[in-house]
């Protein structure tokens, strides 16, 4: 949908309505200058495959994730490539980081963290 805009920052998602979305690959890929996201009001309920979907964005330092709704995903490949900016991810429970860690292929300097008790998740 964005993917390859590198001139946009800061877009107001706010009215999107993403209920009946399935795949969200891509949403976001290679925009560099993306340096906030508000995902919030996102409904990820029927997403299946998300891969790439941050993508290159290289401005983002921290990304709240806690909103998505992960239980029916079956792709999420790269989901963090080239985001060489990115520190903090916040998600809604251990098990969704676990698995964004198994195959996003994200670089482990990332913090996962609980949005709920702010606990930072550390796998081994």
């Amino acid at each position: 949908m964005f993917g390859g805009c590198s001139s946009l920052t800061s877009p107001d998602l706010s009215s999107f309505d993403t209920s009946s979305v399935k795949s969200m690959a891509n949403m976001f890929q290679n925009c560099s200058s993306l340096a906030t996201l508000d995902l919030s009001n996102f409904d990820t309920s029927k997403v299946e495959e998300i891969d790439c979907i941050f993508d290159g964005c290289s401005s983002l330092k921290t990304l709240d994730l806690s909103s998505f709704d992960m239980s029916g995903v079956k792709k999420m490949t790269d989901m963090f490539k080239d985001c060489s900016s990115l520190r903090t991810v916040y998600v809604r429970s251990a098990k969704d980081a676990r698995i964004m860690v198994k195959t996003s292929g994200i670089p482990k300097e990332i913090a996962f963290t609980d949005k709920t008790t702010g606990e930072l998740l550390e796998f081994t």
